[in-house]
């Protein structure tokens, strides 16, 4: 028959082995709070600075489309404009201000204040700055005088991407809390141009169509290079047949400005075949100086979409900018023949 005494030890370590277990059920269970806690306190925070961010990137889309336009558009026009930007750039800093940010990323919070704040002050300068730079002569000295101002948009997409967005994820990658930070971008990647005098010029002649009507406009066809999967490059000639393999197939175009001013949002069209077989694709070259050159480049093409039992026609044609009296070298046609 077993002891009294080791009745009572078994008993107690028995015991002793539920405390053990109960102990341990009560951490991880608190452990799953705590973390289900950070992660929907994070979630609520992050869903508010998304709400805010939507004020201010509205107004980067309104700027975008008012840099961009292809209309006339008057100073007092622009200022107005510029104006309702500010104060809806404005109104989603005063918003951030009172925002409670969770304990894992409130290091970060004046970095968001800080991104908030330049775009503000991007558009205040240009307010500012539009009344001499929109008569500015010539249009460059005005441009020259507007660029700080993209600059500080510019300064706040930076900033939010590296002191902020990227910080603020990996705190909470750390953590283990699975939230995402939400993306924001004030200056559209294509507007990257007004970030020189002549980008900012240009959009102030768009602007002032009649003050850049005055003087040479023009752009003209250099060269079409057709690109082929294997890494050739066949320089397209008039007046023979060019043969081109059609796999990985792509062309680059490129046009030259001989004209006197900065042209903006040149179309490159290019047109394979003709009637029910025509093939077309189009590029856009942004920006393009006073005697620069640029180059665009037109793939993405189907071999069922093309003939390959006879030579078809291809032609190029760089659409004429506004004030452009000679189109005669914006286009050429060449012959070629396609293979696999």
């Amino acid at each position: 028959m077993p002891s009294l005494d080791g009745l009572e030890w078994g008993r107690l370590g028995m015991l002793a082995a539920g405390i053990v277990v109960v102990v341990l059920v009560l951490l991880l269970l608190a452990r799953a709070c705590s973390g289900s806690s950070a992660t929907s306190k994070n979630q609520a925070y992050f869903n508010e600075v998304k709400t805010v961010l939507g004020k201010s990137d509205a107004a980067g889309a309104q700027l975008h489309d008012l840099l961009n336009s292809q209309q006339p558009v008057r100073l007092k026009q622009v200022q107005s404009r510029l104006t309702k930007m500010r104060d809806q750039a404005q109104s989603a800093v005063t918003a951030a201000t009172s925002l409670k940010p969770t304990k894992q990323v409130e290091s970060l919070q004046p970095w968001l204040l800080q991104t908030l704040s330049y775009r503000v002050n991007g558009l205040d300068c240009m307010i500012s700055g539009m009344p001499q730079a929109y008569h500015a002569k010539p249009a460059r000295a005005g441009g020259k005088q507007l660029v700080p101002c993209t600059q500080r948009m510019l300064a706040s997409d930076i900033i939010y991407t590296d002191s902020y967005s990227t910080p603020a994820g990996d705190t909470l990658q750390k953590d283990g809390i699975d939230v995402q930070v939400p993306t924001s971008v004030f200056l559209d990647e294509s507007d990257a141009e007004v970030l020189t005098p002549a980008g900012m010029a240009a959009v102030l002649q768009r602007w002032k169509p009649s003050s850049a009507a005055h003087g040479l406009h023009g752009l003209s066809l250099n060269t079409v290079v057709a690109k082929q999967g294997d890494g050739k490059l066949v320089t397209l000639q008039a007046g023979t047949v060019n043969a081109v393999k059609v796999h990985g197939m792509s062309f680059l175009i490129s046009a030259t400005n001989g004209g006197d001013f900065t042209e903006t949002d040149v179309v490159v069209k290019l047109t394979i075949g003709t009637g029910a077989n025509q093939v077309t694709k189009t590029a856009t070259i942004p920006s393009i100086n006073k005697g620069e050159q640029k180059t665009v480049t037109i793939g993405g093409f189907e071999s069922t979409t093309l003939q390959f039992d006879k030579a078809v026609p291809l032609n190029v044609l760089v659409t004429p900018v506004p004030g452009e009296r000679t189109a005669s070298n914006n286009s050429q046609t060449y012959q070629v023949i396609f293979s696999l």
